[in-house]
């Protein structure tokens, strides 16, 4: 009975170590990104939309055809529609203006200023 016991505990920690290198593995083969509209997704500094209304179907890097970003830095954004609005990470908002982007200034009541990580800790710390 305590040959099976161990036996039984050996293969519960070949299974705990194979499981912890496979995913270890295949971590480090995925590619980060974020959706930031209907479709639209950035990953690092390029922005992808899906297409799915004609061919070739799939994913499509912007600027395609209409749609076009405005002039910030791609990771900036955090929301983006249909290529008329968007939203960046500071609260800016950017809209088609004429078939230009302009500058729609900040959301109210967001602030515009970068804070410091040690003035965030500074305003929380009791």
């Amino acid at each position: 009975m305590a040959k099976r016991f161990m036996q039984c505990c050996m293969g519960c920690l070949a299974l705990a170590i194979a499981f912890g290198v496979v995913s270890t593995i295949v971590r480090a083969q995925s590619v980060p990104f974020r959706v930031i509209g209907l479709g639209i997704v950035v990953v690092g500094e390029s922005v992808y939309a899906l297409k799915t209304s004609s061919p070739p179907y799939g994913w499509t890097q912007l600027p395609d055809g209409s749609f076009d970003l405005p002039p910030v830095a791609p990771s900036t954004l955090i929301n983006y529609s249909s290529g008329v609005l968007a939203i960046t990470d500071s609260g800016v908002g950017w809209g088609k203006v004429g078939g230009v982007w302009t500058d729609l200034g900040p959301i109210p009541g967001t602030p515009v200023q970068d804070v410091s990580w040690g003035q965030v800790k500074a305003k929380y710390r009791r």
